[in-house]
């Protein structure tokens, strides 16, 4: 996200990775627009944009000429840094939203970035989305991770076996180290922390070693 308090420090880590690949994660339900002018129907009277359920409810009239020019500083302004975009992505899958197709289609020609699919593909057996740790005890922070260790991992083992058959499959996950802004300014937050144990633990790496997985990103995957 380009647009966020810790968008410059992760410019700088993933600068220390650079075999990691990095997409442009666009906003249009968190925060301010980066560009000054021009966004009035991108935001609130307070100058932030709406909120999730706000698009829900059908309030905003976005114009799409606005959309554009903000989602494209977004994208410039990680590319300035020197960021080589893999993909294009956005917070709570906004860029999937039919009315924005167009906006994004235009985008990712423009910049020849492929756009990731938040939906399952119809008639497509060779990829299937699988939101990794979204499960009720892996999300319960009121019990420790070493009590429900076990189960996290059958959880996930079981997942696994489901997307075993497909040829691709994206395991979604939103790992962090909690401080003030993302504790105020998401309402995911605390649990972020048990999907940095999940991911950080041996038990991940011998789950990937036992089903032959191959980790692989926009950079290194068949979209052909």
């Amino acid at each position: 996200m380009a647009n966020m308090p810790g968008t410059h420090h992760a410019i700088e880590l993933s600068k220390s990775l650079p075999n990691l690949a990095v997409g442009i994660h666009l906003t249009l339900t968190c925060g301010k627009p980066l560009l000054k002018k021009g966004v009035d129907s991108l935001v609130k009277e307070d100058g932030n944009f709406y909120k999730l359920n706000d698009f829900e409810k059908g309030i905003p009239k976005i114009d799409l000429d606005e959309l554009y020019n903000e989602w494209e500083a977004q994208i410039n302004k990680l590319q300035l840094a020197k960021i080589d975009l893999s993909h294009i992505d956005s917070h709570n899958h906004i860029h999937n939203f039919k009315e924005y197709k167009g906006v994004v289609d235009a985008l990712s020609k423009k910049y020849n970035l492929p756009v990731r699919n938040c939906n399952p593909i119809k008639n497509n057996n060779e990829i299937n989305f699988l939101d990794l740790c979204n499960y009720g005890t892996i999300r319960d922070m009121s019990l420790k991770y070493e009590s429900v260790r076990e189960e996290c991992f059958q959880i996930i083992e079981t997942n696994i076996l489901k997307n075993i058959n497909f040829e691709k499959s994206e395991a979604m996950c939103h790992p962090a180290f909690i401080d003030t802004p993302l504790f105020e300014g998401s309402s995911f937050n605390i649990a972020r922390m048990r999907e940095v144990d999940i991911l950080c633990d041996s038990l991940m790496k011998e789950l990937i070693k036992k089903y032959n997985i191959k980790l692989c990103n926009y950079n290194t995957i068949n979209l052909n």
